[in-house]
């Protein structure tokens, strides 16, 4: 049945996506085109030239920001309504609150990560002219040749990236199951409270743990208000030790909050869940 659910949800999803990526590649290749035909001098057409340019590069930016607005609204939107009038019927589909939550939560995710990657794709498309995949190769050789390990640190990145989107989920999921039952009087109310309680929680962990790892490596980071033009073998050991201890620290930490944010939605979702 949860296969089902997730179907379902990236077919009633799927248009408004797809119209948006593709909103979003096009303007990217319109003004890479744009750009590989600048004219030289400052002719009359050199003025045309530039004010669609500028039309052009804006439509773009503003369609990539929509992209990543559009992707967080529904997200929410399509939590909140299952949550309401909506889940008169949800709810009478024979699936536990677990799968209820799944089967939000994975196209979420998915859909999250793909306008992430379109992005990051049409970022790369628009700036090609400027030869940037040449210089990932020397870059990476640099990295590695001062004693760093760029494939651990990007798939370390990758994975802290993950479970950010994740956590983030979860705590809007969880914010939105608790809210009803905080304000009873006002579901959007509450869940907008709710989300504000969880949110500054959130914050004074993460204050606590960035103190506590400044202690830590205090020595590391002393050092690192005067970095040398040469870093050494000791330097950058002491960086990558202490980056892989934060970003470790940090995974566990959204981790365990992904979790406990999951535990909070289905425990209001399956016992206390409230429709009015």
């Amino acid at each position: 049945m949860l296969s089902k659910l997730i179907k379902y949800e990236f077919k009633a999803t799927a248009r408004i996506f797809l119209l948006t990526y593709a909103v979003v590649v096009v303007l990217a290749g319109v003004n890479a085109a744009l750009l590989s035909l600048q004219p030289s001098g400052s002719s009359s057409l050199g003025m045309v030239y530039a004010g669609i340019s500028t039309m052009m590069s804006l439509l773009y930016g503003i369609a990539a920001f929509a992209a990543f607005l559009l992707t967080i609204v529904i997200i929410v939107v399509r939590f909140y309504r299952m949550l309401g009038d909506e889940g008169y019927l949800w709810f009478t589909l024979p699936v536990t609150p677990t799968q209820q939550i799944f089967g939000k939560l994975i196209p979420a995710i998915v859909w999250t990560i793909v306008t992430s990657v379109i992005a990051l794709a049409s970022v790369g498309l628009v700036t090609y002219r400027v030869n940037w995949p040449s210089q990932l190769g020397p870059i990476w050789r640099s990295l590695a040749s001062q004693g760093f390990n760029p494939g651990v640190w990007l798939v370390c990145g990758l994975v802290f990236i993950l479970i950010s989107l994740l956590v983030n989920v979860m705590l809007f999921y969880a914010a939105m199951a608790w809210g009803p039952n905080l304000i009873k009087s006002s579901r959007l109310g509450g869940s907008v409270v709710a989300y504000i309680i969880i949110y500054c929680a959130l914050e004074v962990l993460n204050l606590i743990g960035f103190l506590v790892m400044v202690v830590v490596f205090s020595k590391t980071f002393n050092a690192m208000q005067t970095i040398p033009s040469v870093l050494t073998s000791a330097d950058v050991a002491a960086i990558n030790q202490a980056g892989l201890v934060f970003g470790g620290y940090f995974a566990v930490e959204y981790l365990v909050l992904a979790v406990v944010g999951f535990f909070i939605t289905r425990h209001f979702i399956g016992r206390k869940l409230n429709l009015s």
